[in-house]
């Protein structure tokens, strides 16, 4: 009876030595053995099992501690893979393309709203001609509204001429994206730049025409300040005047289409 005390309680210190030096998971699985002991108090088949196999119930080794995996050599990360490099290269053609359109359409806005001030004056004159020339007016009249009209004129055109040259003397444009590029490039950027490089040959139209129109409207202010300086008689300006009159009547008409068409194509970089 002694032996089968003394075997018992050997039996329990290693079980508690065990169950001391183990993770949580293995106090449940040191219970459940301890269950199993016979009813005399000797330990059962399942303390041999568990301290042969030296596994608990989580199924981690004795004494093991967790570890993380270990990465294959080589193997690739799960983020989103980069741009390709012709990706890339289209992102920054199309924004190059951009901004050389966006420049280049507010100088031609620029220009062109220089052009419809100059050349507002010179309607004036043109409407107060054929006004005289259909009878609504008389000569004072008409000489009246022309001598007021002509103020600023000089400079109105200075300003024209100035924004003609930077715009001409610049080195920015607009053109379609290459197929390559719009292939690679978002619908939608290639479209605004295909419009806004339409919108700026229609607006070069309109330039070109203004170009015309001012250059007439440029001489007959000349012909203007030379009669009032007394170098040119009332005779010779009536010829001058005729002259420009009509030329410039039809350049003028010739604009007006021009801008309108241009208006039909509007940049929408800007």
């Amino acid at each position: 009876m002694a032996r089968q005390e003394s075997s018992a309680r050997s039996a329990a210190l290693r079980l508690a030595l065990v169950v001391l030096a183990a993770p949580v998971g293995f106090v449940v699985s040191a219970l459940v053995v301890q269950a199993t002991q016979n009813a005399d108090g000797t330990a059962g088949s399942g303390t041999a099992a568990v301290e042969s196999s030296g596994h608990f119930a989580t199924g981690l080794p004795t004494g093991g501690a967790l570890t993380a995996p270990r990465r294959t050599p080589g193997a690739t990360s799960s983020s989103a893979p980069s741009p390709s490099s012709d990706a890339l290269t289209a992102e920054a053609a199309v924004r190059t393309a951009m901004d050389s359109c966006r420049l280049s359409n507010l100088r031609q806005e620029a220009l062109l709203k220089s052009a419809d001030v100059a050349l507002a004056q010179f309607q004036k004159h043109i409407d107060a001609m054929n006004l005289l020339v259909s009878g609504k007016i008389s000569l004072p009249v008409a000489q009246t509204f022309w001598e007021q009209t002509r103020v600023g004129a000089v400079d109105n055109d200075a300003v024209f001429i100035a924004a003609d040259k930077a715009f001409t003397a610049s080195s920015t444009g607009c053109a379609a994206l290459p197929p390559a590029v719009a292939a690679a490039a978002p619908a939608s950027s290639v479209a605004a730049v295909s419009r806004c490089a339409a919108a700026l040959t229609a607006g070069s139209t309109a330039a070109a025409k203004a170009r015309i129109a001012v250059a007439t409207w440029e001489h007959h202010i000349h012909d203007m300040e030379m009669l009032r300086m007394g170098q040119m008689t009332p005779a010779q300006m009536t010829v001058a005047w005729n002259a420009s009159w009509k030329t410039g009547q039809a350049q003028l008409q010739a604009y007006t289409a021009a801008t309108r068409a241009a208006d039909r194509t509007q940049c929408t970089l800007t």
